[in-house]
């Protein structure tokens, strides 16, 4: 996130998301997700469901995937988490 910005859109607020959930920003930066939260509805929607996704793959159990899915979802992890 770009230092001394007085505002956050929802591009930069869709880059900076995952490390809002897992806790790794600022407090500041922590400010500016917060108040962009408050003025934008869509963004807060794809924030209840990033932690929706986030809760719902956390109850999947390795040996419960087919062999087929498996793959697919392991490479789509992969590069989500690319910069």
């Amino acid at each position: 996130m770009n230092e001394g910005r007085e505002y956050l859109d929802c591009i930069d607020f869709v880059r900076v998301v995952s490390d809002y959930l897992e806790r790794e920003l600022t407090g500041e930066e922590v400010s500016l997700v917060e108040e962009h939260l408050n003025l934008c509805d869509g963004c807060g929607r794809y924030l209840d469901q990033m932690r929706q996704t986030i809760r719902l793959a956390g109850l999947l159990r390795q040996d419960e995937l087919s062999e087929e899915i498996r793959p697919a979802l392991l490479a789509a992890f992969r590069r989500w988490r690319r910069p």
